[in-house]
């Protein structure tokens, strides 16, 4: 079977938070619900065979980070303690994604050697696979605590 593979590197998206002090923006990320997120929006296309004869698997993924509007109030210590928990922040996002790349990857070379799969067959495998992906995301966030061990935290100056 042909199998093709097509997604760019994830696209930036921000949401504002507020706060004129860490425990203010602490707040605001908190009630967000998310500091941070990734969405592959990952989709195939079996085509129209029966057995099928070719994916094409496409995502458009995006990283959603925050942006503290009042960033150039701050102080140096404060600044420092925001841009700390953003490199953080962005490592553990772009970690998402490698998972995503590492299970498509590993997708691909299962169904590759088939020649002899069913359309019905076919559409089990990749809901399958998005939930498999997803269980593999939210193994990595419990193993981390949502990146706090990998130090996405905001710590008080």
């Amino acid at each position: 079977m042909k199998v093709t593979v097509t997604y760019p590197k994830p696209k930036a998206k921000s949401f504002n938070v507020k706060g004129k002090s860490i425990p203010e923006v602490f707040k605001s990320l908190n009630k967000n619900g998310y500091w941070g997120r990734y969405r592959s929006d990952a989709d195939i296309d079996w085509g129209k065979d029966d057995p099928v004869k070719k994916a094409d698997i496409t995502a458009a993924p995006y990283i959603i980070l925050p942006t503290w509007t009042d960033y150039s109030k701050a102080t140096k210590d404060e600044k420092k303690s925001w841009d700390d928990m953003m490199k953080a922040l962005e490592k553990h996002e772009n970690n998402h994604h490698k998972i995503f790349e590492d299970a498509v990857e590993e997708f691909k070379k299962s169904i590759e050697k088939r020649d002899d799969l069913s359309a019905k067959d076919a559409k089990s495998l990749w809901k399958d696979f998005l939930k498999d992906t997803q269980d593999a995301q939210d193994k990595y966030d419990t193993r981390t605590k949502h990146g706090e061990k990998e130090g996405v935290e905001l710590v008080e100056p």
